[in-house]
């Protein structure tokens, strides 16, 4: 708390913040609080201040969405806090990051105990993690390279270091265990939200 309190020395803006034992929370008046990019901007130069001014090396900040009136700052409050949540276990931390950008991360990370997200991980994956523990093909890492190659095999075979023929073979495999088409869309989605739930189970 005391170094975020130096961080703020010199800021006109009024300011308020409490600490508690790994995790400062600030409430400060910014020029326009519905302005979301100029929040992350602000929360992004006192993370760097703080930053510099600690041994450990990293900080991560975060920031919920403006909502008028005592019960709104409750609301932007557990907003940050879910944010910075995700973005230490899910990002690694050491980032500003705004709970408004975390997507479907907003939505799976609250259903984390919620049977029926376990449920639908194991209906879709199950077959390939049980592969991948009996051999090096790496089929679950083939399919998230897959897509964020943006499903372009030259791309993702070279993300991987394969050759063209083994990537295909691979995307057969991936195929035949889980049964899903790629080119289905309804499938596709399917399979990337099972590897969005991966990483929130962890």
């Amino acid at each position: 708390g005391e170094v975020v309190s130096r961080a703020f020395s010199g800021r006109e803006q009024p300011y308020l913040l409490w600490a508690t034992a790994d995790t400062v929370a600030v409430l400060c008046a910014v020029e326009d609080p519905t302005n979301l990019a100029d929040i992350k901007a602000e929360a992004e130069k006192l993370r760097q201040k703080v930053l510099s001014r600690r041994a450990e090396p990293t900080v991560t900040a975060a920031t919920g969405q403006y909502y008028a009136g005592v019960r709104g700052l409750s609301t932007t409050y557990q907003e940050a806090k879910r944010a910075l949540a995700i973005a230490q276990s899910l990002f690694g931390g050491n980032r500003t990051i705004c709970f408004r950008e975390l997507g479907v991360y907003r939505l799976l990370f609250s259903l984390h105990d919620n049977p029926e997200v376990k449920s639908l991980y194991q209906e879709a994956l199950g077959q390939l993690l049980e592969h991948d523990k009996k051999s090096r093909m790496e089929l679950v890492k083939t399919l998230e390279t897959y897509f964020t190659c943006q499903e372009n095999l030259q791309r993702t075979a070279e993300a991987l270091y394969l050759h063209r023929n083994s990537l295909v073979y691979r995307m057969k495999r991936i195929r035949e265990l889980t049964g899903f088409h790629l080119d289905d869309v309804e499938q596709r989605f399917l399979l990337q939200l099972a590897l969005k739930i991966k990483r929130v189970l962890g």
